[in-house]
């Protein structure tokens, strides 16, 4: 049996339900539509962490953030793992990319201490050849319009202002063109694997062209409520307050842990609004005040959110008898003290400051 072509494309941070297949009520996506007709559409399918550099690292591996530790952009992923790429490659395929990874080089696998990829985490996965390269701030693209005779400002600039072009000018349409010309010239008889890696709709949030008028603003939706961002930065400053009056010591392993703490806050968050959204289209016909929709949701998933945190806290707690008890490692008490902490005020977090926050 032949190996099929793959074609392994990624939208950054592009919201899930912001789709017609999905039930927006405002956005229209023909093409991703269509795609999701011809397959299968995983409606409760949830990003393993954030931002950009853990969340890739957990879809690259396949791993949790716990286990490839990858904590935030710009943190190295062990060269001794797994990835997508290196399976292609075990599998027959030349894996190829046409944009960027956002993984951070191993130093361990680096001999020159010069080496500019020591300091740059928009590093390429081991495993893949690359077709266009975009992790240098998108300087191809940079260059192109330049040659367009377009003036050119630093990326950030150029993305904020790209409703001042056409679409055919845009970052995407570049990236996209690219890899049309390379399938049409790629060979028939032999199976390929490619990663087309989008860096849209990551903010600055400016659409290109048309698009930029396509919707009224009126029929948009209400932004997203403070309540569900809000609490994971009062799950951070808690636990920095209580570091501070009990006197803990803040050590590199601690704010490793800190950043690890954001992670657990952000799945609690995710299990509580999901269940709102789920009521909001249940009692969307009715007269129930927002107020209660958020209280029944609560209700429905507290003992959920509580099992998880107990379910979490008692290995945390092994770890710290074991690291300051048993085995005297330091380091590794130190994390487990605060993500003790993290844990336990991210739990409250969820319960008395986010769910309040949005009712």
């Amino acid at each position: 049996m032949s190996r099929p072509n793959l074609l392994f494309v990624t939208l950054d941070q592009f919201r899930g339900d912001s789709m017609s297949c999905a039930g927006h009520p405002v956005v229209r996506t023909p093409t991703l539509d269509a795609l999701a007709a011809q397959g299968v559409r995983f409606a409760r399918h949830y990003a393993a962490a954030a931002p950009c550099a853990p969340g890739r690292a957990a879809l690259y591996t396949g791993m949790y953030q716990m286990n490839n530790r990858v904590v935030g952009n710009g943190t190295p992923l062990d060269d001794r793992f797994d990835n997508v790429a290196r399976v292609a490659r075990r599998a027959g395929y030349s894996p190829i990319l046409f944009g960027y990874t956002d993984q951070g080089v191993d130093p361990r696998t680096v001999t020159d201490p010069n080496d500019p990829r020591l300091s740059n985490y928009e590093g390429v996965l081991p495993g893949f050849d690359v077709g266009l390269d975009l992790t240098a701030r998108h300087r191809p693209w940079l260059e192109w319009l330049a040659d367009l005779g377009y003036p050119i400002h630093d990326i950030e600039t150029m993305l904020t202002t790209e409703s001042d072009r056409p679409s055919e000018h845009s970052v995407s349409t570049f990236l996209a063109n690219h890899v049309i010309d390379w399938l049409t010239d790629a060979s028939a008889e032999t199976a390929w694997f490619v990663h087309a890696s989008f860096i849209r709709p990551h903010p600055p949030f400016n659409a290109p062209g048309d698009f930029a008028t396509m919707y009224d603003p009126s029929q948009c939706p209400a932004p997203i409520p403070i309540g569900e961002n809000l609490h994971m930065l009062h799950d951070v400053l808690l636990s920095v307050g209580v570091y501070s009056l009990v006197g803990f010591e803040v050590t590199p392993a601690t704010v490793v842990a800190f950043l690890t703490i954001l992670g657990f806050s952000l799945y609690d968050t995710i299990v509580v609004f999901d269940k709102v959204k789920e009521n909001q289209d249940r009692y969307k016909t009715t007269r129930v005040p927002y107020a209660d929709v958020i209280n029944v949701s609560m209700n429905q998933v507290l003992m959920r959110s509580l099992n998880t945190s107990l379910a979490a806290i008692l290995p945390v707690l092994s770890l710290l008898v074991l690291g300051s008890g048993i085995l005297g490692a330091v380091t590794l008490r130190e994390f487990a003290l605060a993500l003790l902490v993290g844990l336990i005020t991210g739990s409250y977090s969820s319960i008395f400051v986010a769910s309040p926050l949005v009712a």
